[in-house]
């Protein structure tokens, strides 16, 4: 850290607003810095949008001194290994994709998401009961960063577009120091984990949503429901 202050200061975060705050119309809010991005977008006070949302950690493990072993982003790491080994030989075939693990996560410079490979892993429908219940374990782990209610409704829009469509891929090693990478990925989301850098050290994750990083899209079906004329006429009824 000190041969190269600028790039790795503790203190150089930076929180940004765009717009005017206020409990009426639209204005977004953004917190960014060395392996942590959070954007939030909202509108007549409600938090319409929480993504992208970027994590990482340098080292993944800390490996001496006072807070050695100390993983920032191990749970995230453990649930899935977990359920990587919980599944059969069939089911591994499905998950494990050919190659090496890919330098970092997929999406992290893509000003809009991309879906990456759809078909890839295994899909929510193929797993064991207890293998579903772990999956979810683990997306309610990496939307658990944000507030309880802002985490129930990102939860709440990948169940209403389908968990059977969502599908787990797995890339690289499990043991520990292996170079990995997951994806959970359905209709309108991906969440992303690698920990490839540093010899397997160095930890990213990020999920994005395809159609509501930013407020796209999402801010517009906002205010659709809220302001249509026909929609709030409907409510009152």
């Amino acid at each position: 850290l000190k041969s190269m202050p600028e790039a790795r200061d503790p203190d150089m975060y930076y929180l940004l607003v765009f717009g005017e705050p206020a409990d009426k119309g639209a204005w977004g809010l953004r917190f960014e810095g060395h392996h942590i991005s959070l954007n939030f977008t909202i509108s007549d006070g409600q938090i319409v949008s929480s993504t992208p949302q970027f994590f990482g950690s340098n080292p993944h493990q800390v490996m001496e001194g006072s807070m050695k072993g100390t993983r920032l982003l191990g749970a995230i790491e453990d649930i899935a290994k977990a359920l990587l080994a919980s599944l059969d030989e069939a089911q591994r075939t499905k998950t494990i994709a050919p190659g090496d693990a890919p330098a970092d996560i997929l999406t992290r410079f893509d000003p809009v998401a991309t879906p990456p490979d759809a078909a890839q892993g295994i899909s929510y429908a193929e797993l064991k009961s207890d293998q579903q219940a772990a999956l979810m374990k683990l997306l309610g782990e990496a939307a658990g960063v944000q507030r309880p209610g802002v985490a129930a409704a990102r939860l709440a829009k990948l169940r209403e577009a389908g968990l059977e469509k969502i599908r787990f891929v797995w890339m690289g090693g499990a043991a520990a120091g292996d170079k990995n990478y997951y994806r959970v990925q359905g209709p309108t989301f991906v969440f992303e984990y690698d920990n490839t850098q540093n010899n397997g050290n160095h930890s990213h994750t990020a999920w994005r949503d395809f159609a509501g990083d930013f407020g796209r899209d999402v801010l517009k079906e906002h205010h659709q429901a809220a302001h249509n004329p026909a929609s709030v006429s409907a409510a009152a009824q």
